[in-house]
């Protein structure tokens, strides 16, 4: 399977998924729908119970990840729907006819919604404030402080309300909650437009969630002020866009809070990996150079070779350089290799041996990964050869590395040089990778040419500078 039809696939079970997602939605509504019209003490319960997890689970995603990613504001956001969820529960005990905790205001559920909302008002522009002002915060002190504001909150409702005029927040009949209603809605849109910006503006999705999150707000307030009686119609799709509202912040939590931080990291591990893996790699050639001198008893040229492993590793600028003839004993060894495997192994070295400090420490690990490459691609094929040229040309210094493999896919060349793409199985295509950045270090350019005949990577070097190799001591 090509990487387009993988893709297409991919887009294709993504669609297929939203889909599904959306005809169970609908499914759902429809069933709650017909729950609060039949029994709406039942439908209330559930919704509740939905929204109390909801929030729970956003308070668990907002504070959990306050170690993996730098934004405040979730762990604001969390606290703030924990706040929310502590009166939402209060709200469901005293709702209804046949409430499950009795109270003697009948408002007294509708004062303990309010407070909810404004627990979630409060902490989404406390949110949206800290990061667009960059403020430190104490992740600790702030959810103490929710708590302690919702617990607060809940034991003045209950108070005010055993007198015979509650006014904590004013009952449906009296114009100033219609006041409160909107200023909250106004707030809570006020800061999920302010949220909008990366991280949580980052996946397209989002964005689609934060819309679904202010036409609910405002059809589900609409809803509600409409309401003639706590279990008409207009208070079953109310709380219905309330679920609606809930999720669709869910589901941005998710995705700015955990999938975008675990997906750099997984990235960042990946690239991780791939370095080492190269830099085994690499080793591993040089060490076989240093084996080299060492089967041929010139021991100082192998602790050489040993010193520019260790400056590799270390990270070091300061290199010291192979030994003047190690490209020499690359391609000797190469070639003994490749003829031990029936491959007619030739080459032609018209120009002198590289002289350039650079040169004489990057080339010979390119030549050794161009032949490691070409011996590769010959295995198992019928009269294989390889031919390695090192010339000089007006344009300057050029190396030529050809093969009698098969021919690369024209849609895999742009792709060669990147690291893993390999063909040979796993912990592998590496070698190329390593060439294309010894090509960019010394600014040379290296390209490949491929057809039915042959494989041609051509290395052309700029003509020779007089450089001065200074050696930290």
């Amino acid at each position: 399977m090509t990487e387009i039809q993988t893709k297409r696939g991919h887009e294709y079970m993504t669609r297929r998924g939203v889909l599904m997602l959306a005809a169970l939605g609908v499914g759902a509504a429809v069933f709650a729908v017909w729950l609060g019209w039949v029994n709406f003490a039942v439908f209330h319960l559930a919704i509740e119970l939905t929204n109390l997890a909801i929030c729970a689970s956003v308070f668990t995603i907002g504070w959990n990840t306050r170690h993996i990613t730098n934004e405040d504001s979730f762990s604001i956001m969390g606290a703030g729907y924990l706040a929310c969820a502590l009166l939402e529960f209060a709200h469901m005990l005293t709702h209804g006819q046949h409430p499950i905790v009795p109270v003697s205001d009948p408002y007294v559920t509708i004062q303990f919604w309010l407070a909810a909302r404004t627990m979630v008002a409060i902490s989404l522009l406390h949110a949206a404030y800290v990061r667009l002002r960059g403020v430190k915060i104490s992740r600790e002190l702030i959810l103490v402080a929710y708590v302690l504001a919702a617990v607060g909150a809940a034991l003045s409702i209950a108070t005010f309300s055993r007198e015979a005029d509650p006014y904590f927040i004013p009952p449906l009949r009296i114009p100033l909650q219609v006041g409160w209603r909107l200023a909250v809605m106004g707030a809570v849109l006020a800061g999920f437009w302010m949220l909008r910006w990366p991280p949580v503006g980052r996946w397209p999705e989002n964005k689609l969630f934060l819309a679904a999150i202010v036409f609910s707000e405002i059809a589900g307030q609409v809803a509600f002020l409409l309401q003639t009686d706590l279990a008409g119609p207009a208070a079953i799709f109310g709380h219905l866009f309330k679920i609606a509202i809930r999720i669709c912040v869910y589901r941005i939590l998710v995705t700015a809070a955990l999938q975008d931080p675990y997906n750099t990291l997984f990235r960042d591990l990946t690239e991780a990996v791939m370095i080492m893996r190269a830099q085994r790699h690499d080793m591993i050639n040089d060490l076989t150079l240093a084996s080299t001198y060492l089967q041929m008893n010139r021991i100082e040229d192998a602790e050489q070779c040993i010193a520019v492993i260790a400056a590799d590793l270390s990270d070091r600028y300061n290199y010291a350089t192979l030994p003047k003839d190690a490209w020499y004993q690359v391609i000797a060894a190469k070639s003994d290799i490749a003829r031990s495997q029936g491959v007619d192994f030739r080459y032609r070295l018209d120009a002198p041996m590289p002289d350039d400090f650079h040169q004489r420490r990057l080339l010979p690990k390119l030549v050794g990964n161009l032949l490691d490459n070409a011996i590769d691609a010959v295995a198992g094929t019928e009269n294989p050869w390889i031919s390695l040229e090192w010339s000089r040309t007006e344009a300057g210094t050029v190396l030529r590395v050809s093969n009698s493999g098969s021919e690369i896919p024209l849609e895999l060349r742009s792709k060669l040089f990147e690291p893993g793409l390999s063909t040979k199985g796993n912990n592998r295509g590496f070698g190329l990778t390593i060439c294309r950045k010894i090509a960019n270090e010394l600014g040379a350019s290296l390209t490949v040419e491929s057809n039915s005949e042959a494989t041609t990577f051509t290395l052309t070097l700029p003509p020779a500078r007089v450089e001065q190799a200074r050696i930290s001591l």
